[in-house]
C-alpha cells in the first residue's frame, strides 16, 4: 500500500490510520494509541455512524455495548480499552485482533474447495465454548448475576487471529438483567435471520440456550462449508428456522463420525428443554469426542492453518501496517513539535521538602530493609509499636550514606509506661543490695545479654545444662523404640518350631486335588434395530435424546423389549401432538426394520 493512499486522521487520543470494516451501526478503524517514553499500541477503533447519533435507542444500544464489554475479561472475549464521545461521535477502543473472522475463513474454504480439518474445527468450536460459557456465568462487581444471552452468535463475530487465538466480539445486542437490557421490543427481531433460534423467531422468552441453538448453526456450516439456513428470501429463511428444518449434517458429509453428529444435534433441536442444558455441557462432550478420537489440536496447529489458507492477505496486512506505524509515528513527531500531544505528559517528580528550619531533625532517613530510629524496638514491649516519623526523606544519589546517632537518639527518647521488669547487672559480693529501684544506667535493652543473663542464673552451678541433656534423651529413646520395634517383628515374622516351618513352605499340588474352575459368563444375546420415520423425528428412551431418524437409526442392543418415544419435526404442530411411545422388540441373532409414520 502506497503512502498516499492514507489519509490519517488525529481523533482525540488516537490516530486513525485505515477502515477494516464495516457493520450495521458502526465503522472500524485500524488506530495507533502513543504514550510516554515512545510507547505506542496497535488498536481498533469502532465508531458510531454520523447519522445513528440523532437515534437515541441506536446510541443507547452502543453504550451499552460498551458498559457490558468492560465487564468482560477472558482470552476467547475481545477486551476494550477505552470508550468515550470525541467531534459529537461516541467510540469503543478495543483490541485489535490480527487475523480474520470465521465468515472470512469458510469463504475462502469455499473458494478454495478445500474443508476445514476435522480437529481444528472441534477446537475452534471448544474455544468459542469457553467464551461463551463465560459470558453466561459473568456476574458484575456487585456480585449480580448478569444473565446475559448475546444473541448474535454469528461467523462474523467469531474472530481467529493468525496466531490461533479465537475471540467473541459484538456484545451489542446481548440481553443483560442487571442492566435493564430486557427490551426486546415486540414484533421486531434482532439479529441476523439465518443464526436465530426458534424461540428468537416466535418472540418466546429466550434464555442462555438460544444461544447454543446459534453456536450450533455455526458448528453445522464449520463442518460443511455451506450454509445452514438458506432460501431466496428472508421469510423462507424465517420459516426454515422457526421449524428447525434443515438437511441432516451427515448426508452432507457423510464420513462426520456420529458421535459428532449427535453432539450437534442436541445443540439444534427445536425446543430448548431438548438443547444442552448449558455450554459448559457441550464443551464437555466436544473434549471427549477428541480424546476418543485420539484428535490432539492445539492454538499452534490452527495459527500454521490460518496463516497459509491466508498467506496473501498476512504478507499484505504486514506491510500495510509497517506503512501505516511509520506515517503515525510522523504525525506523532508534529502533534509533539507543536506542543499538542496525543497523551497526557507525566508530572515533573520534585524533592520532599524540608523543615522550616531547613534541618532534619523531625526527619527519619529509611533505607530498603530498615526500620525507623524515631524510638527504642517495640520488641521491649511486645504490645506497643513504634509510632512512625514524623516526615520521611528518601536519600538522594548525591547525598552520602549516613548512620543513625544511636546514643543520642536513646537519649532523646521518651521513657516507656509501664515497661517489662528489666534484670538488674550483677553487683561484686562486697556490695550490698538495696531495695530502691536501680537508676537507667544500670539497665540493659539488648535481648541477646537477657538471654546470656538468663542462662547463666538458671545453669549456674550445673555440670551439664538442661539443653545439654535433651539430645541425650531423645538418642536414648529412639534406641529403645527401635529394639521394641524389632522384637515384635520377630515374633510376628519368625516361626517358633519346625513344625510352622514346614507348613510355611510351598507344597506341590497332590495328585488327587481337582483345579477349580470358574464358570464363564457368556454375553447376553443381542440382536439389531433399524428404525425409520416419516417425516424425521428425535429417538428418546427413558426420556433421554439418543439419536434421530434422519438418517435410518441402526443399533446392535441385547434382546429384550423396549419403550421409545419419537416426537416428530412437523411444521406448525404443538409439541404435545408430536410425540408418540412405541414398544419394539429385539431378538437375538436377526434384525428387525420398524417404520412409523405420523398419521
Amino acid at each position: 500500500m502506497q503512502a498516499a493512499q492514507l489519509d490519517p486522521l488525529v481523533y482525540g487520543r488516537y490516530i486513525l490510520l485505515n477502515k477494516v470494516a464495516v457493520g450495521g451501526m458502526a465503522e472500524v478503524f485500524r488506530a495507533k494509541s502513543f504514550g510516554a517514553e515512545g510507547f505506542e499500541k496497535l488498536i481498533a477503533i469502532k465508531r458510531l455512524y454520523p447519522h445513528l447519533t440523532e437515534n437515541p435507542s441506536f446510541v443507547q444500544m452502543f453504550i451499552n455495548e460498551a458498559k457490558l464489554a468492560a465487564t468482560l475479561n477472558h482470552v476467547n472475549t475481545v477486551p476494550i480499552y477505552d470508550f468515550g464521545l470525541q467531534d459529537e461521535l461516541y467510540f469503543i477502543a478495543m483490541e485489535y485482533v490480527r487475523g480474520c473472522d470465521l465468515a472470512a475463513l469458510l469463504y475462502r474454504c469455499r473458494e478454495y474447495q478445500q474443508h476445514i480439518p476435522l480437529g481444528l474445527a472441534v477446537w475452534v468450536l471448544i474455544e468459542i465454548c469457553n467464551g461463551l460459557d463465560y459470558a453466561h456465568r459473568k456476574h458484575d462487581d456487585m456480585g449480580h448475576f448478569l444473565n446475559l444471552v448475546h444473541r448474535d452468535i454469528t461467523p462474523q463475530n467469531i474472530l481467529i487471529s493468525y496466531e490461533g487465538e479465537v475471540k467473541i466480539t459484538d456484545f451489542g445486542i446481548a440481553r443483560v438483567q442487571v442492566l435493564g437490557r430486557d427490551d426486546t421490543t415486540g414484533g421486531v427481531l434482532k439479529g441476523k435471520f439465518a443464526y436465530m433460534s426458534p424461540e428468537q423467531v416466535r418472540g418466546d422468552r429466550m434464555d442462555h440456550r438460544s444461544d447454543i441453538f446459534s453456536l450450533g448453526v455455526v458448528a453445522w456450516e464449520l463442518l460443511t462449508c455451506q450454509k445452514m439456513f438458506d432460501g431466496p428470501n428472508d421469510y423462507v429463511i424465517l420459516e426454515k428456522v422457526r421449524e428447525a428444518l434443515f438437511t441432516p449434517l451427515r448426508h452432507i458429509n457423510p464420513s462426520l463420525p456420529p458421535d459428532l453428529d449427535h453432539i450437534l444435534m442436541k445443540a439444534l433441536t427445536r425446543y430448548p428443554e431438548d438443547r444442552y442444558a448449558s455450554v459448559a455441557e457441550m464443551r464437555l462432550d466436544l473434549l471427549r469426542f477428541l480424546s476418543r478420537s485420539h484428535l490432539f489440536p492445539s492454538r499452534a496447529h490452527l495459527s500454521a492453518f490460518i496463516r497459509k489458507l491466508f498467506e496473501d492477505v498476512f504478507e499484505r496486512d504486514s506491510a500495510a501496517i509497517m506503512e501505516e506505524t511509520k506515517i503515525a509515528r510522523e504525525v506523532h513527531a508534529k502533534q509533539l513539535a507543536v506542543g499538542r500531544p496525543l497523551h497526557t505528559p507525566t508530572p515533573p517528580t520534585t524533592k520532599p521538602p524540608l523543615s522550616p528550619d531547613g534541618s532534619r531533625s523531625q526527619s527519619v532517613e529509611v533505607f530498603a530493609g530498615a526500620t525507623p530510629f524515631s524510638q527504642p524496638p517495640s520488641h521491649l514491649h511486645p504490645f506497643r509499636a513504634s509510632p512512625p516519623p514524623l516526615q520521611i526523606h528518601a536519600r538522594l544519589e548525591h547525598d552520602e550514606p549516613t548512620l543513625p546517632d544511636v546514643q543520642a537518639v536513646a537519649e532523646d527518647a521518651p521513657p516507656l509506661k509501664d515497661p517489662l521488669p528489666m534484670r538488674p547487672q550483677k553487683t561484686e559480693p562486697s556490695q550490698k543490695h538495696t531495695e530502691e529501684t536501680p537508676s537507667a544506667s544500670t539497665w540493659t535493652a539488648s535481648p541477646a545479654l537477657l538471654e546470656m543473663q538468663e542462662d547463666e542464673e538458671l545453669f549456674a552451678g550445673t555440670a551439664i545444662s538442661q539443653k545439654q541433656h535433651a539430645p541425650l534423651w531423645i538418642g536414648l529413646g529412639t534406641f529403645a523404640t527401635g529394639l521394641l520395634l524389632l522384637f515384635l517383628l520377630a515374633q510376628w515374622f519368625l516361626p517358633s518350631s519346625p513344625t510352622q516351618v514346614a507348613a510355611r513352605i510351598p507344597q506341590p499340588p497332590s495328585s488327587t486335588q481337582q483345579p477349580t474352575l470358574r464358570p464363564i459368563v457368556s454375553p447376553p444375546p443381542k440382536g439389531r434395530v433399524i428404525i425409520r420415520s416419516v417425516p424425521w423425528a428425535y429417538i428418546f428412551f427413558q426420556g433421554k435424546l439418543i439419536d434421530h431418524t434422519q438418517i435410518p437409526f441402526e443399533k446392535e442392543l441385547p434382546a429384550g423389549n423396549y419403550t421409545i418415544q419419537l416426537q416428530y419435526q412437523v411444521p406448525k404442530k404443538q409439541a404435545d401432538a408430536t410425540t408418540r411411545q412405541y414398544q419394539i422388540s429385539v431378538e437375538a441373532g436377526k434384525t428387525n426394520t420398524y417404520r412409523f409414520q405420523f398419521p
